[in-house]
């Protein structure tokens, strides 16, 4: 687990990242300190950086939760659409 938050910020820590080889973008999840955040329960933050995209979410458990279930989902439709033709 990394220590350094991509973006540089102190109210972060990371739990996951992955990045460029040339750190153009990257995808990060980790747990915030509250300094940012607008609701209580919402202590992890997700952040999205690209060219074309710069995201930060700040999120609870269950909003991660869902959102990984809907891209395994997704995932999922799209192996078997390319399976079946």
């Amino acid at each position: 687990m990394s220590k350094k938050c991509p973006r540089g910020l102190k109210d972060c820590i990371p739990y996951s990242i992955i990045m460029a080889d040339d750190k153009s973008s990257f995808y990060c999840a980790g747990k915030n300190d509250g300094t940012r955040r607008k609701f209580e329960q919402d202590k992890y933050t997700k952040c999205f950086y690209s060219e074309n995209e710069d995201i930060i979410s700040h999120c609870d458990a269950r909003d991660l939760t869902h959102e990984a279930a809907v891209i395994l989902n997704a995932l999922a439709i799209i192996a078997d659409e390319e399976n079946n033709g």
